[in-house]
C-alpha cells in the first residue's frame, strides 16, 4: 500500500510539473502576442497577485458592432466604390461647357466674350466596360462587407454566450464553491493526518 501510494504521488508530481511547464509556456506565448499587438518592446510581466475582476458586460445589442474600426473601414470602402461606379455612369450623359474670354482688336480697347458648347458621347463601348468593371468591383466589396458582418455578428454572439457561462461559474465560485473547496481540503487534510484515509484518497479529495 505504501509503495502504491508512493508511485501515485510521484505520478501526480510529474503530472503537475508538466502542467506547470505548459502554463508557463502559454504565458510566454501570450506575452509575445501582447507585445506584437501593443507595439511594446519591453517584456510584459504578468503579476501573480489577486486577479482583477472585469466590469460586467452590458452591451448585448449587435447594432453596436458598427463602431468596430475594421467594419467602418470596410463600409467606407464600399461607399467609395459605389461613388466611383455612379461617377462612371455620369460620363455617358451629355455635358455643357461654358467659358469666358477677353479680346482686343486694336490693342487698346478690349471686350468680353462667352462660349457655350455641349459634349455628347457618340461611342459608349469603352465607357460601358468601365461602368461594368466599377459595378462588379462594388459588388465584390459589398459581398466582402456582408461576409465580414456575418462573421462579426457570429463571433460577438459566441463571445457573449461564453461570457455568460463564465460569469455563472464565477458567481458559483464566489458564493459557494470557494467555501466548499476550503471545507473539503480541511476535512481531507485532517482525516489524512489522523490516518483515517490513505494518500490516494487524500489526493482525490482535494483535486
Amino acid at each position: 500500500s505504501n509503495v502504491l501510494e508512493k508511485l501515485n504521488a510521484e505520478a501526480q508530481l510529474k503530472k503537475q510539473t508538466l502542467l506547470k511547464k505548459s502554463v508557463e509556456s502559454q504565458i510566454r506565448i501570450t506575452s509575445t502576442e501582447l507585445q506584437k499587438w501593443t507595439s511594446i518592446k519591453d517584456s510584459i510581466l504578468i503579476t501573480t497577485g489577486e486577479p482583477m475582476k472585469v466590469s460586467p458586460f452590458l452591451d448585448t445589442d449587435t447594432a453596436s458592432l458598427e463602431s468596430n474600426p475594421y467594419y467602418a473601414f470596410q463600409k467606407n470602402n464600399w461607399r467609395v466604390s459605389l461613388s466611383e461606379w455612379k461617377l462612371e455612369k455620369t460620363h455617358w450623359n451629355p455635358s455643357i461647357q461654358i467659358g469666358a474670354f477677353t479680346q482686343s482688336i486694336d490693342k487698346v480697347s478690349s471686350f468680353w466674350g462667352w462660349t457655350l458648347g455641349t459634349n455628347i458621347p457618340l461611342f459608349k463601348t469603352g465607357q460601358s466596360a468601365k461602368v461594368q468593371a466599377a459595378y462588379l468591383q462594388t459588388k465584390i466589396i459589398e459581398a466582402d462587407l456582408d461576409k465580414f458582418t456575418l462573421n462579426l455578428n457570429a463571433d460577438f454572439k459566441t463571445a457573449r454566450e461564453e461570457y455568460h457561462q463564465n460569469q455563472q461559474q464565477l458567481e458559483y465560485y464566489e458564493k459557494e464553491g470557494r467555501t466548499l473547496s476550503k471545507t473539503l481540503i480541511h476535512s481531507a487534510t485532517t482525516s489524512y493526518k489522523a490516518g483515517d484515509i490513505g494518500y490516494s484518497e487524500y489526493i482525490q479529495s482535494i483535486t
